[in-house]
């Protein structure tokens, strides 16, 4: 946005609100004097050690290195992902570290698609919903038909059974019609 590094840091100081707000006024006022202006990358660190020490940030790391899909949506572990990478930006180099927790489907057809040159993470989680989609489809047109197959062999097999049975009264069943009469 054509900002230097310090004005950078008074635009994430001015969005703080309550008690970040307050550690920043008094961090500032206990700054020694002369002490150089607080770029960006000072603001951050010293941001980060204040409301998110390092053993909560190792735990966060953690969490996005065994993040799997498991049972949710490629949609949800699209946004999750996205989500967690704020904690593991130097793990995010390519989108292979997208796909490495997707279901072995989802993640082989994936993979054939990052051979395309202009493949980047967001066409990759599109396309990855799209695989889902798709898949899901699939089986439940599969299912359907499965169904319909079984509906129909079993409709013949009772058709089968039934016909002599309908068609041949026993006496005692005609006898009990005719006193119906």
């Amino acid at each position: 946005m054509g900002v230097s590094t310090t004005e950078n840091a008074e635009l994430a100081a001015y969005q703080l609100k309550d008690v970040a707000q307050t550690w920043y006024s008094q961090s500032m006022d206990s700054r020694a004097l002369g002490g150089g202006l607080v770029t960006l990358e000072i603001f951050k660190k010293a941001f980060l050690d204040r409301f998110f020490p390092r053993d909560q940030r190792e735990d966060k790391v953690e969490l996005f290195i065994n993040f799997r899909l498991g049972g949710m949506s490629v949609k949800r572990y699209s946004l999750k992902f996205i989500k967690l990478t704020i904690y593991a930006s130097s793990l995010v180099s390519n989108a292979s570290r997208y796909v490495t927790g997707m279901s072995e489907e989802i993640e082989e057809e994936c993979r054939a698609a990052m051979l395309h040159d202009n493949m980047d993470i967001s066409r990759l989680t599109v396309h990855s919903k799209h695989v889902q989609e798709s898949r899901l489809r699939k089986r439940y047109k599969e299912a359907r038909k499965a169904r319909s197959f079984e509906s129909s062999s079993f409709k013949s097999r009772l058709d089968v059974q039934d016909k002599p049975k309908f068609k041949v009264f026993k006496p005692s069943l005609l006898k009990f019609l005719q006193e119906l009469q």
